[in-house]
């Protein structure tokens, strides 16, 4: 761990990957918590709007246009829970004026008409998510590189400082139609699907789940189910 293996002079070896703000090639030859932007180390995460990035995770916000850091996009219409083959739209600088859509995706819940909007990097959600994930990072010396996704979580890692509730977020931004509405119990105990319910019973267990993501997502759509009633009304 904390080696990887690529060719110089045509010869490949195992090497020390780069740390932060060193010089690279590509992703796979900087430390775990960084990505190669711009033939530098950069860790995730840290990059400030308008600064050129090649990855959205590069980012404060999670998210790039463009190949620079931007704010991340905002639901708009409608509240996380959409019809079945409609439509989400997000907003990306809160005026409504510049807007990106995406497709409604279906749930593992018991009401196959029902689906859910992702929520959107710019959104509560994913900000409380990626905090937990960050606090990992700054936590502890993060050697897995795995060369996909964050590539930060690995068997090794496992029992680490924050890595429950970092990966409880992480599973949730990426697979959150999965786990909303009213999931049977058969669902939670399929692999891999069951990786996300027994970290939320661990959290629980802790006392450590009072503001997590889901909890926070599904009173979050509450609350504005509730003020979209009172308007209407």
């Amino acid at each position: 761990m904390g080696f990887g293996c690529w060719e110089e002079n045509e010869v490949n070896k195992c090497r020390k990957l780069l740390d932060v703000n060193e010089k690279c090639e590509f992703g796979s030859k900087c430390v775990s918590n960084a990505r190669c932007n711009q033939n530098i180390c950069k860790r995730l995460f840290s990059l400030p709007n308008q600064h050129d990035a090649n990855d959205g995770y590069l980012c404060k916000t999670g998210y790039a246009v463009d190949g620079k850091c931007s704010d991340g996009p905002k639901m708009y219409l409608p509240q996380y829970a959409c019809p079945d083959k409609s439509v989400c739209v997000y907003t990306i600088d809160g005026s409504h004026s510049d807007t990106v859509e995406a497709e409604c995706m279906c749930g593992f819940n018991s009401n196959d008409t029902q689906g859910w909007c992702w929520p959107g990097t710019g959104s509560p959600v994913f900000k409380h998510a990626m905090a937990n994930i960050t606090k990992y990072l700054d936590q502890n010396d993060v050697v897995c590189h795995l060369d996909n996704e964050l590539g930060i979580f690995c068997n090794n890692m496992q029992g680490s400082p924050g890595y429950d509730s970092a990966r409880f977020g992480y599973l949730f931004m990426k697979n959150y139609a999965m786990y909303m509405g009213n999931v049977s119990e058969c669902v939670k105990n399929i692999f891999p699907l069951n990786e996300y319910w027994l970290l939320e019973k661990k959290l629980g267990e802790k006392g450590t789940t009072t503001n997590n993501t889901a909890n926070y997502f599904n009173y979050n759509y509450l609350f504005s189910s509730i003020i979209l009633v009172a308007i209407l009304l």
